[in-house]
């Protein structure tokens, strides 16, 4: 079976078709989907908005493959209900454990284990917040590739490994995304799948018993 695992896509209005494309041949490849997380962005598009967009076209193809749809910061299940997002996803939760191939997986996004926007002191962050930090995000990224993600992002997949580290059994994988910050470290039971924006697609493959993380570039 291929598992597929992705999270922080921040589908947002307007529509982006490259990035469209890309998801579709991925998501083809798969027998089963688990988005963990910031699918969508409720900060900038309201589900009603993002539905209305050519976004829905992927609802089919996400059906088809039994998606499991683990809930972010930016697609909180308060920003919709669950009748809603069964249009592309079969289970929704906050947390998914599954045993994959002999292994037991944790899926959970992230932002419960280390909240980023109530650091900063803004439990719903303004619009310009949110589009401010983008923007930056998206010309550091497309310079320095994830290099900047990792200078300041590092230190909360540090407080994930600890909680991994407490909480889980050995042998047990936790995924978590929300950072932004990709890492694969299997030593410490952790793998970070990234995020999928700005033309650079990170993303992990359960597939034969192995856990394998990939990343190219779709633009």
């Amino acid at each position: 079976m291929n598992v597929l695992v992705f999270s922080d896509t921040h589908l947002t209005v307007p529509f982006e078709q490259e990035k469209y494309n890309f998801l579709v041949r991925l998501i083809k490849k798969a027998d089963t989907v688990i988005i963990n997380g910031d699918f969508w962005d409720g900060y900038l598009t309201d589900y009603k908005t993002f539905v209305r967009s050519s976004w829905v076209k992927l609802f089919p193809l996400l059906k088809e493959k039994h998606t499991v749809y683990v809930y972010g910061n930016h697609d909180k299940a308060s920003f919709t209900n669950t009748n809603q997002v069964s249009q592309f996803s079969d289970i929704q939760t906050v947390v998914y454990r599954a045993t994959i191939d002999g292994t037991t997986c944790v899926f959970q996004h992230g932002n419960r284990i280390t909240p980023f926007f109530e650091e900063l002191g803004f439990y719903h962050p303004p619009k310009i917040v949110i589009s401010l930090l983008n923007f930056i995000e998206k010309i550091m990224t497309r310079v320095f590739r994830n290099k900047y993600i990792g200078l300041i992002s590092q230190k909360y997949n540090n407080k994930m490994k600890r909680y991994a580290k407490k909480h889980l059994k050995p042998g047990e994988l936790l995924f978590c995304g929300h950072t932004h910050c990709a890492e694969f470290d299997l030593q410490h039971q952790f793998v970070n799948t990234g995020f999928i924006r700005y033309g650079l697609a990170q993303y992990v493959w359960i597939r034969n018993g192995k856990v394998e993380f990939q990343e190219e570039w779709y633009e």
